[in-house]
């Protein structure tokens, strides 16, 4: 066995001399510039099977002085949900959300927590308290008890985040269903879950009728912000204030419960616990600059685990301001209006993003056009370079010719005080990441599942290296095994698959590694590299391995055009693509009129597989392709609610076409 040795990381945190005038008063810093939070080392055990475990063994001076703090408080009998008002932490040390929410709204009681996106709604943290309470309230009197699951069917909304807060400090169990969920989709999950309670709203008054629950409390559907058929409004729910003090949840009770996507096979219930949710919440702290006052936007769905960490967990761990977005195309607008101190999208957020960019320089007059367009030029060609070499990214400092002009850029898309911005879910392609660093966009990776919290591995500010998702967060521990599958393990793993031991037993093993079925390598620097999902991998009819899931992200970034992507090519001769066009993207470049099948769209598509095709491996290239008529939607089977590729059902519904694509090649 060899011997354990450590590999320190690099000090990407450390700063670089500031480019700022001296002035009478101190140094005067340039926008912009501030120190990139420190990004902890990592041991290596067992270097043999690939063991990494990250470890905080570097403390900024900040985090000393607040272990410092923690530890006066333990030695006073304080505990750190008991921290003093203001404590730049709140809640984030306490062992359940209830007491990070009782916490935070002890410390900044008046600071804005919700606004709606129109701003015609706004609750302080001590509003929301006082919403959660009477909510709580109302459903006690319907009987709800510790352990109930209640159903979520809601959109982005203040009511979903007092409902889930209400139902978790009565001891429940609130989770979220997908607005695009089928009546018999939405029945499937409320029989699996035993779910006592459906709280909905008037926009999915069809699906909820008809609907069934087991073992109803009281009336059994609860609306909001309107009348639903059939339902009883919270609103006129009585609220009597309780017997006696709320029911105290542990740390080791379930939160919530998070549906897998389903790919190939019915949704499982991931058991997420409070300690989960805290263990989350501490690890993203670790790697983010979170503190002071952060605004996010939630616009992703809350029955993904992301969205709900970022606008949900993590603000009642740590005070911050939520806006809420209930129709995620209304994001880059809402942005460019609040200004959001961290961002978290799929990759498709930022590809349309980077397209609305550069659409709207497309759009200026010379020579405005030529300055910025030679700004972001010059910049991903530094970014690249960097990337190609190994390095890893620092927070980019342009020169004095482009700094202004990228400055206004960031200002006019809303995205001048973000910092952090993270992307995850699925690949994102090099160039894509490297286009937002060109513009001052420390754009990093984030990867995990449901199953782990959705923590896993993370990309630091001033520690980015694309084309990897990152190092193991802090409490994470990350294992390659033989065959290049990740196995994870720590605080952050789930429970256990509800009401499914089999499927729990052959997910976790009996040393507690959870085998996620994805690939991955790790660099001698403890950066993942992921390769693909185990079910997914290709291996073509010469016996070449290669991930679908890497040369369709290349796609997608190859044209704004593309809303998705599906590689065929296994035990085949080469590969083949079936394409999925964005409806809104094709009238915007092509007019209202323009349909898939058009001669200027099919050019279009061409250059862009070409385009892609130049980034691939030969192998890997796309050699005919096929347009879709219609979007794929989750209604029509082809995706998950999270909008991934249903592979099986993909190809068996464009079988005809696929066996067309190959019979042009012979």
């Amino acid at each position: 066995m060899r011997r354990p040795h450590r590999v320190r990381a690099s000090r990407p945190g450390r700063r670089r001399p500031c480019a700022g005038r001296r002035r009478r008063g101190g140094h005067q810093h340039r926008a912009g510039h501030r120190r990139p939070p420190a990004v902890a080392g990592l041991d290596v055990r067992d270097r043999g099977c690939g063991t990494w475990r990250a470890r905080r063994d570097r403390l900024s001076l900040r985090r000393r002085r607040r272990a410092l703090g923690a530890a006066c408080r333990r030695r006073a009998g304080v505990s750190g949900a008991e921290a003093t008002p203001g404590s730049p932490e709140l809640g984030l040390g306490a062992p359940t959300l209830c007491e990070a929410f009782a916490a935070t709204v002890r410390g900044v009681p008046d600071r804005l927590a919700i606004r709606t996106a129109d701003g015609t709604r706004t609750l302080t943290w001590a509003a929301y308290d006082a919403e959660v309470q009477r909510c709580a309230a109302a459903l006690a009197a319907l009987g709800v008890a510790p352990g109930d699951r209640v159903a979520l069917l809601l959109t982005n909304r203040p009511e979903f985040h007092v409902a889930d807060a209400a139902v978790m400090r009565l001891g429940g169990v609130p989770f979220s269903v997908y607005a695009t969920y089928s009546r018999p989709q939405i029945q499937s999950l409320l029989d699996d879950s035993g779910a006592r309670l459906l709280m909905t709203e008037p926009r999915f008054a069809d699906v909820v009728d008809s609907l069934v629950l087991v073992n109803p409390a009281g009336p059994g559907v609860i609306a909001v912000g309107g009348a639903v058929p059939g339902a009883v409004a919270l609103e006129d729910l009585p609220a009597p204030p309780p017997p006696g003090p709320w029911p105290a949840p542990q740390a080791s009770d379930v939160v919530t419960l998070i549906y897998t996507s389903g790919t190939t096979g019915p949704p499982k219930g991931v058991e997420l616990t409070h300690g989960n949710a805290m263990a989350a919440a501490r690890s993203f702290a670790e790697v983010i600059d979170l503190r002071g006052e952060t605004r996010v936007i939630s616009f992703l769905p809350m029955a993904h685990v992301a969205e709900r960490n970022v606008s949900h967990y993590l603000p009642m761990a740590l005070g911050f301001t939520t806006t809420c977005c209930p129709d995620p195309a209304q994001i880059y607008d809402l942005a460019a209006e609040v200004h959001p101190s961290w961002m978290f999208g799929v990759p498709r957020i930022w590809e349309k993003l980077q397209a609305r960019i550069e659409a709207g320089v497309s759009a200026l007059p010379e020579p405005e056009r030529r300055a910025y367009r030679d700004a972001i030029a010059r910049g991903t060609q530094e970014i690249i370079a960097d990337a190609g070499a190994g390095r890893t990214l620092r927070v980019r400092r342009p020169g004095p010719e482009d700094a202004g002009v990228l400055e206004v850029l960031r200002r006019a898309h809303g995205l001048d005080r973000l910092r952090a911005a993270h992307t995850g879910a699925a690949p994102m392609a090099v160039h894509v990441a490297a286009f937002f660093h060109a513009i001052g966009v420390p754009l990093g990776e984030l990867w995990g599942l449901s199953e782990t919290t959705g923590g896993g591995t993370s990309s630091p500010e001033g520690g980015v290296r694309l084309g990897t998702v990152g190092r193991p967060s802090p409490g994470v521990e990350l294992r390659i095994a033989a065959d290049q599958e990740i196995l994870v393990r720590g605080p952050l793993l789930m429970r256990g698959y509800h009401g499914r031991p089999d499927a729990t037993a052959e997910a976790i093993d009996p040393d507690g590694w959870f085998h996620t079925g994805d690939l991955g390598a790790l660099d001698d620097d403890g950066y993942l590299r992921l390769v693909g999902r185990k079910k997914e991998i290709i291996i073509n009819s010469a016996g070449k391995n290669m991930s679908p899931a890497l040369i369709e992200a290349e796609l997608k970034a190859a044209s704004p055009l593309l809303a998705h992507a599906c590689v065929i090519g296994d035990a085949r001769p080469y590969n083949v693509a079936l394409l999925a066009l964005d409806p809104d993207v094709l009238a915007a470049t092509f007019g209202p009129e323009a349909a898939p099948g058009d001669a200027a769209v099919h050019a279009a598509l061409t250059d862009a597989v070409e385009r892609a095709n130049a980034r691939l491996a030969r192998v890997e290239q796309i050699k005919r392709f096929h347009v879709a008529p219609q979007p794929w939607t989750p209604q029509d089977g082809l995706l998950t609610p999270t909008m991934k590729l249903r592979r099986q059902q993909i190809a068996a519904h464009h079988a005809g076409v696929i066996e067309a694509l190959y019979a042009a090649l012979r």
